[in-house]
């Protein structure tokens, strides 16, 4: 922050237009660093707080991937913003992608599990996560998940991190469904004390592939 302040006064901004640049530059700094607002629910944030776990990480990252989030920056924080951003996504992919080629598996494989899987299908829960020794490893940072449960909700199709098979949402004997994603994804963004009120609503509680009863 100190970094761009001083770069807006060495390029002679002052009064209202670097108030503005500093107010919006500092919105980025919170959204960037996990302290997203709430917006209209700012008031209700110790409510959030019990019902999630850190709702305003959440909030962050929906905001760092909504186009209208940076369209009302001022526009130097905005330009810094969207560099900023590019340069996360693109470091976290080449990771991800890089690992795959260093370290994927050979055409004389004879293991596979002991090779670096990489899933880019954002249907699958396992989207850009690296996979080596039954190990998953998220270098997004908060972002898979949301990109993963919009993609879902939106072609209506998920994909099993199992056996690869893809399936259509509600169809077939006890399928999940976009209210059944949704709700999951909320679960696991849920606190302690959330997740069990949620776990009874729905009479089941889940522990990794295993669904046990609990009603």
């Amino acid at each position: 922050f100190l970094n761009f302040r001083n770069s807006l006064i060495d390029e002679k901004l002052t009064g209202e237009e670097l108030a503005n640049e500093l107010k919006g530059y500092a919105k980025f700094v919170n959204n960037a660093t996990g302290r997203g607002n709430l917006g209209f629910l700012e008031a209700s944030a110790p409510v959030l707080n019990g019902a999630f776990f850190s709702p305003r990480l959440l909030a962050s990252r929906i905001n760092l991937i909504n186009p209208v989030f940076y369209a009302k920056l001022p526009p130097k924080t905005r330009r810094d913003a969207v560099v900023s951003a590019l340069g996360f996504f693109a470091t976290a992919s080449m990771i991800a992608v890089l690992s795959k080629l260093g370290w994927g598996c050979p055409d004389d494989c004879e293991d596979c599990e002991k090779c670096v899987q990489l899933e880019t299908d954002p249907r699958s829960s396992d989207f850009m996560k690296i996979r080596y020794n039954g190990i998953r490893y998220d270098v997004f940072g908060g972002f898979q998940q949301l990109i993963r449960t919009a993609t879902q909700v939106g072609t209506g199709e998920k994909k099993s991190t199992s056996t690869g098979e893809v399936k259509e949402l509600g169809e077939g004997y006890k399928a999940d469904t976009r209210g059944d994603v949704l709700f999951d994804f909320f679960i696991n963004k849920s606190s302690p004390s959330g997740a069990i009120i949620g776990d009874i609503l729905r009479g089941k509680e889940k522990y990794g592939d295993e669904e046990l009863s609990i009603m």
